[in-house]
């Protein structure tokens, strides 16, 4: 049995703040210095009119559609983050060391695993060498500029339609900016597409979990023990956790799928509801002199007849 040793994880917010994903919260449990890190075996349809009144009284406006609106903090970095891959800033490849492997992923694995020997300073040196270069291993990258800055090694069990996540880090030049959660998140897609895996396992220390459930992994593991057990080290001082990987969703497009639910959302309501319809003030008071009054009809003001006429319909 193996000890592990420093599992220090965490995954940045937007750029330029130091928040997590969705909440503004540090994606870390422990020490926020090195929030990236971690080692252990441890186009679309305008459903909303496209600002239309969709049948407003007279003088009424709308206000911006989902499209247009602020999206969250996670939503607005995973845009971001997007928007830096399709520019050709960063990419995310998968490589692993081989007798044909071409020199310049043995450049990356190397640099990769002198990110690994800074940021887990507790890990051997020998035991992230032996793994990272090992067949039987591979690791996704996180490239800029043609330099790694960033990945994660780990292992597949074809057979057992599960992967374990070794080591993952960020350098700490690039940490707080959200790549932890875009690496794993490739690491999901490359997962599902190439290797037809069903769930990730990993061990993690107390400084690591906050960082792997907000990855979706959980304490409670559900795959068989058949499949699993006397297949991965155990490590002493770890939590082992578990995520399933779901089929059904595109973990690297999260962006477009709550956009298009924000939409479908904000359509179907203004199917039923006039809520989304703004109406301008009252206006007669502005003619008015000191001291005058105007009697004004309570069923003229603009949207209250129809407010009434919608409470009366529930």
């Amino acid at each position: 049995r193996r000890r592990a040793m420093t599992m220090a994880v965490g995954s940045a917010g937007s750029p330029g703040s130091r928040s997590g994903a969705g909440n503004g919260a540090p994606e870390t449990s422990g020490k926020p210095a090195r929030p990236d890190t971690a080692g252990g075996h441890g186009d679309q349809k305008d459903l909303s009119g496209n600002g239309k009144d969709n049948g407003a009284a007279g003088g009424a406006s709308v206000p911006a559609s989902p499209a247009q609106q602020r999206q969250g903090a996670y939503v607005e970095r995973e845009a971001w983050l997007t928007k830096q891959e399709l520019d050709g800033d960063i990419r995310f490849e998968c490589v692993k060391y081989s007798d044909e492997c071409n020199p310049t992923h043995l450049e990356w694995l190397l640099a990769l695993k002198n990110i690994f020997a800074r940021q887990l300073p507790n890990m051997p040196k020998e035991y992230i060498v032996r793994l990272v270069f090992d067949k039987h291993h591979r690791s996704m990258v996180a490239v800029k500029k043609d330099k790694v800055f960033g990945g994660c090694t780990f292992r597949c069990f074809e057979g057992q339609e599960f992967g374990e996540i070794v080591f993952l880090a960020i350098a700490a030049q690039e940490q707080v900016r959200g790549y932890g959660t875009r690496l794993m998140n490739h690491l999901k897609e490359y997962a599902k597409r190439d290797e037809k895996l069903t769930h990730f396992l990993t061990y993690a220390d107390n400084n690591a979990i906050g960082y792997f459930q907000k990855q979706g992994f959980t304490r409670e593991i559900f795959l068989e023990r058949e499949k699993w057990g006397g297949f991965i080290k155990d490590y002493d001082g770890g939590t082992l956790m578990e995520c399933a990987l779901n089929y059904c969703l595109s973990y690297t497009q999260f962006t477009k799928i709550i956009k298009r639910q924000r939409e479908f959302l904000d359509a179907q309501v203004r199917k039923i509801s006039k809520s989304h319809v703004v109406y301008p003030g009252l206006e007669h008071f502005k003619r008015l002199k000191p001291g005058e009054y105007k009697r004004v009809e309570v069923e003229s003001i603009p949207g209250l007849q129809e407010a009434r006429q919608s409470k009366r319909d529930r």
